[in-house]
């Protein structure tokens, strides 16, 4: 009689297959080391966008609630406290705005040069290899 095979994800796999795949990933990772400046920077400002969308609830909350909770309400301080409100709200978006824009230009740029690395390493080995490594295989699975 035969055993039945479980499903591969239904195993754990073996310590080895684990630091294999960690191997592989910290040899794709040695790509973006030239480019660690950039990518940290980038880093750093995502956390500042992260920060910054947290202050958007809060200030809207004291934008919707400025008169809340007041017996007596002096409607030119709630007029001046919303417009005060409003215009930091307004200073808000605009830095976060402006700090998404040079985030996403430093990742898109530090993980195309390590993509255009990668890729000339690839096509570097690939013509170094034999003739008949390339008979044997079709052009599909070269070019994926």
């Amino acid at each position: 009689m035969r055993k039945s095979q479980s499903s591969p994800t239904s195993e754990p796999a073996p310590d080895s297959e684990k630091r294999g795949s960690l191997r592989e990933a910290m040899a794709l990772f040695a790509y973006m080391r030239p480019y660690r400046r950039p990518f940290y920077t980038a880093l750093v400002a995502l956390f500042l966008t992260a920060g910054l969308s947290l202050v958007f609830p809060y200030m809207m909350g004291k934008l919707v609630g400025g008169a809340m909770g007041q017996h007596s309400v002096d409607v030119d301080a709630v007029a001046a406290g919303i417009n005060q409100v409003a215009l930091i709200l307004v200073g808000v978006l605009a830095l976060q705005s402006f700090i998404a824009f040079w985030r996403i230009r430093w990742f898109a740029s530090a993980g195309e040069r390590a993509l255009a690395d990668i890729r000339r390493d690839v096509y570097g080995r690939l013509i170094r290899l034999p003739m008949t490594f390339f008979s044997e295989r079709r052009v599909g699975e070269l070019s994926s």
